[in-house]
């Protein structure tokens, strides 16, 4: 009798890639509290979410908002070649500058572009 085991796991995974994928853009930083406590300096790889814009982050147990000026951050990036792809967040490093402030930097192209956020109570909404 044939095994349908390694079908039946791929389906499962291509499903639950699908779901996560669509689950970034409805992130909800209904988690912990705001920890107005924790201490200033930490330093983390981060994948910043730019499908719907550069507006929120969920960081370090809190949401951020943005502040301006917010550099615009390309959703489509081009491979030298002319090819185009379409991708929902940028690579970089997130600062913790203080309790109410922190820095995202880009590390993936346009590299080194900064924008800095404060600690927001607020809900990330869902793309409109």
């Amino acid at each position: 009798m044939p095994s349908y085991r390694p079908r039946v796991t791929r389906i499962c995974v291509t499903a639950l890639m699908s779901v996560l994928s669509l689950a970034g853009c409805t992130q909800d930083a209904t988690g912990p509290a705001p920890s107005a406590t924790a201490s200033p300096g930490l330093n983390a790889n981060f994948r910043l979410l730019i499908h719907c814009g550069v507006r929120y982050a969920a960081f370090d147990g809190d949401t951020w908002e943005a502040v301006a000026p917010i550099p615009t951050i390309p959703e489509f990036v081009t491979d030298g070649k002319g090819n185009m792809s379409n991708r929902n967040d940028v690579a970089g490093e997130m600062l913790r500058l203080s309790a109410t402030e922190a820095r995202f930097t880009t590390t993936d192209p346009p590299a080194g572009l900064v924008v800095h956020f404060v600690r927001s109570t607020a809900t990330i909404p869902g793309c409109a």
